[in-house]
Parts: C-alpha cells; structure tokens; sequence
C-alpha cells in the first residue's frame, strides 16, 4: 500500500478477520522496499526521467 500524503510504501498482511501492518513484506525484500520509498521522496523533486535513471540503475545493485 502506497500513503500518498505520507510519500511513503506500508506493508500489510490480509489474514481472516482483517489485515494489519507488517514490518517487513513478506513480497518485496527489504532493499526493494527501500528503494521504492526513496523513489517517492525523490519524485518530489526530480523529473520522471531522472529518477527512471536512478531507479534502473538503484534496482540493478539491489536485485
């Protein structure tokens, strides 16, 4: 889930009953989640080009 206003990627389980936050997803290894949360901040203030870049390049050494 993506808080928008916040700019920031949440993790949350979906289980019988309801769903609650996680710390850590259990989809996305940490790095990915951290790279996606710097990608918001970043689309603040840099063009989609630029962070298209970063992101290819950010997600390469991640993987």
């Amino acid at each position: 889930m993506i808080k928008t206003q916040a700019k920031e990627v949440i993790a949350f389980v979906v289980a019988t009953g309801g769903s609650r936050h996680i710390a850590m997803s259990q989809v996305l290894p940490q790095p990915i989640m951290k790279l996606v949360n710097e990608a918001l901040e970043r689309s603040e203030g840099e063009d989609t080009s630029a962070i298209g870049r970063w992101r290819l390049g950010a997600y390469g050494k991640a993987g």
